[in-house]
């Protein structure tokens, strides 16, 4: 067999070419038709079965859930150190099993084996021990936050177990049972003292026995209380709230449908506050309460109250009296974000803007223009709960001939006509003959007269360039003369 390669423009043979290629058929012929993929592993039917979720000597509080390996659809069986059967469950087709207890593990130090059962009998695996414990935590209110007399507790035990918050004399200040999810939430009997207070969570299983946690410390505090403004009462669109909390805490006014803080604070040394807004409140009706926490941790909310926000929608520009163009631009202030018309004395809106956020608007007069004379200009606020509210009218005037009023005529000067004066009737001033008018050509921007001799001013140019003409062609029947005379 022979290659043949070009080189130099001609055809020649490559034996090296040759060789290679008699090399690779070898190689190919030589393996065999069936052969297995190297990376393919072979399944192994007596897999030692492994627990690989909860590790050695690891920490629960719960109905454990194991997870593992073993041999492919063989049964995996858990089982603790009394070998009572924890949960089973079938190992899946790529070897994965998992599954759950029913019921909690002894507390202490038990021990999880896995056993594998499939039709080639029985495989132990391996064995973990874990630590398990039981006891109920207290997830709200964060130990050492400011709580009320009224404050619950809320936090994790067990499903259906007895849940209390003990005082240090041993005294249940609530009692309540987990639900099926172990979570509780516990009310206290009766009001707690203002003032220090430790309380320990404890929690009585179904067996009797009891686990009680370390005490959790917080400080019992009187609720906020907003005196100004008072509940049902009118107000501005910036009032200053002020009230009663707890000396030196932080104090936050909260508008009672959204949960957003509307102003902060902090309470003085007697515990008085007083909170400015630092933008206009929404006209409308508003809900409120305070809120008092000490350095953002924990809070105690104090009683909602409810009052109405009016604001009147004023012009500011123009100023009463004032002259203005016939398309005024109006300035004033309205209700934040309240829709704003300028209405004039016919009840015709002029112009119609939205106020911003601090309750500033802008109003430019666009299409029909004021008319010379006296307007009254009046805005007219339409608020986002579509409360409508009109302000006071501001008189202007613009400037001009007023439409309908004809102006007085002042004398006009006596004239003296001369007997021997002569009227030219206007045909004799304006009629010139058609001979007489002289024509106009413009040129390059200008005009420029001709003389009325009947001659436009193409025909110099059309004369010239006729006699180049019979100069060129009489040139031309020379030479070709000249040429025959030669030949």
């Amino acid at each position: 067999m022979s290659i043949f390669v070009i080189r130099e423009g001609r055809l020649r043979r490559s034996v090296g070419g040759t060789a290679a290629v008699l090399l690779c058929l070898l190689g190919l012929s030589a393996l065999p038709a069936n052969a297995e993929p190297v990376g393919e592993i072979a399944a192994i039917s007596d897999q030692v079965p492994v627990i690989t979720n909860p590790m050695d000597s690891t920490t629960i509080h719960d109905i454990p859930i194991i997870d593992g390996t073993g041999e492919p659809n063989s049964t995996a069986v858990i089982t603790d150190s009394s070998g009572f059967e924890v949960c089973s469950g079938v190992v899946s087709d790529v070897g994965y099993f998992s599954c759950s207890g029913t019921q909690l593990l002894p507390a202490g130090y038990p021990t999880l084996t896995v056993t594998t059962t499939s039709a080639n009998g029985s495989t132990v695996g391996n064995t973990v021990r874990i630590y398990t414990v039981y006891y109920p935590a207290v997830t709200w209110p964060e130990a050492g936050a400011l709580i009320s007399s009224s404050q619950s507790f809320s936090g994790t035990a067990l499903p259906g177990v007895q849940v209390q918050m003990l005082a240090a004399d041993g005294r249940a200040v609530c009692t309540t049972t987990g639900d099926e999810w172990g979570n509780f939430n516990c009310m206290p009997e009766r009001p707690l003292p203002h003032g220090a207070v430790a309380l320990s969570p404890s929690m009585t299983g179904a067996d009797g026995g009891v686990v009680t946690r370390e005490a959790m410390n917080w400080t019992v505090i009187a609720a906020p209380v907003i005196t100004s403004p008072a509940d049902g009462s009118i107000t501005g669109d910036r009032p200053v709230f002020s009230g009663t909390g707890h000396p030196g805490a932080d104090i936050s006014i909260v508008q009672g449908r959204s949960g957003l803080p509307m102003c902060t604070t902090k309470a003085e040394a007697d515990g008085t506050f007083s909170c400015l807004m630092d933008r206009p409140l929404m006209v409308g009706s508003l809900e409120v309460f305070p809120s008092v926490s000490a350095n953002g941790v924990g809070s105690v909310a104090g009683k909602m109250i409810t009052f109405a926000v009016e604001v009147s929608p004023t012009i500011l520009r123009p100023a009463q009296g004032g002259v203005v163009a016939e398309f005024p631009v109006i300035e004033g202030t309205a209700g934040a974000r309240s829709d704003v018309a300028i209405v004039d004395e016919h009840g015709t809106t002029i112009c119609s803007t939205v106020a911003n956020e601090m309750g500033i608007f802008g109003c430019a007069v666009v299409g029909a223009a004021l008319s010379p004379g006296a307007h009254t200009l009046t805005p007219v606020q339409t608020s986002f709960a579509g409360i409508v509210v009109r302000g006071a009218a501001v008189s202007v005037t613009v400037p001009g001939t007023v439409p309908g009023v004809t102006p007085s005529a002042s004398p006009s000067p006596s004239t003296t006509s001369s007997p021997t004066a002569t009227s030219t009737t206007p045909a004799t001033q304006t009629q010139t003959t058609a001979a007489t008018r002289p024509s106009t050509v413009p040129t390059s921007g200008t005009t420029r007269a001709l003389a009325a001799t009947g001659a436009t001013g193409a025909t110099p140019i059309l004369l010239v360039g006729g006699l180049l003409i019979l100069l060129g062609a009489a040139v031309v029947v020379a030479r070709i003369r000249r040429r025959s005379r030669d030949h």
